[in-house]
């Protein structure tokens, strides 16, 4: 945000429902702080529609996120996934 303002929760989390379309992991915890979560959001999308990464590795990079965040929040951190 220009001038030094600090985006609040519910408008970071605004931003993220409009880009995406809703508000899943890892985003909902990721709001715990606005500015972590809107760059995330905006690393998401840089790796997804704009970098110069292959196609098949972008989708890759999209799932990564929502994956771990699936399987820490299982409990089971035992394994990796390959």
């Amino acid at each position: 945000m220009a001038g030094g303002q600090e985006a609040t929760r519910d408008e970071v989390a605004a931003e993220i429902v409009a880009s995406r379309g809703g508000l899943g992991l890892p985003f909902e915890l990721l709001l715990a702080s606005p500015e972590v979560a809107r760059r995330t959001a905006s690393l998401g999308e840089y790796l997804r529609f704009h970098s110069e990464l292959a196609a098949d590795l972008r989708e890759l990079a999209s799932w990564s996120p929502p994956m771990s965040s699936a399987v820490t929040s299982s409990g089971d951190n035992t394994g990796a996934l390959l």
